[in-house]
């Protein structure tokens, strides 16, 4: 289900979005919410051995 409502956000977002720049902006924002938690738990797995 969250998997759906991602697709469809992200889609919603880029038709949206007003030209190149703001899709790239948009898309570099997306990028950087999957990759805030990703690290986190990477930093913890590691902190952790």
């Amino acid at each position: 289900m969250g998997f759906w409502l991602f697709l469809v956000f992200l889609g919603i977002g880029l038709c949206l979005a007003k030209g190149k720049e703001q899709r790239r902006r948009f898309l570099g924002g997306v990028a950087a919410l999957l990759y805030l938690p990703i690290g986190i738990l990477f930093a913890l797995i590691k902190n952790s051995k």
